[in-house]
């Protein structure tokens, strides 16, 4: 199976962060659309690819916010941790 990251469209439902401010969530998903796209693109999501019926209601678990973290910070952390579950 030969796709490139243009190829591939991922759907999130629901994200809930409990202490993110309102008005960084735009900031914080453009981050993590970012973050995304380069690790899609350079690394693929070969688990995904192989059984996405399994990750139709995956959840990464708690993620550790760092005191004064920025939102794209934060946004860039939480595409890599979700990565790192679909490897």
């Amino acid at each position: 199976m030969d796709l490139s990251a243009q190829d591939i469209e991922i759907h999130i439902e629901e994200l809930l962060l409990h202490g993110v401010d309102v008005a960084d969530r735009a900031a914080l998903a453009e981050a993590l659309q970012r973050e995304l796209r380069v690790l899609v693109a350079e690394q693929g999501i070969p688990a995904l690819l192989a059984s996405p019926e399994r990750f139709q209601r995956w959840s990464p678990g708690p993620l550790t916010v760092e005191p004064g973290m920025k939102p794209e910070q934060l946004g860039a952390r939480l595409a890599q941790t979700l990565h790192q579950g679909w490897r």
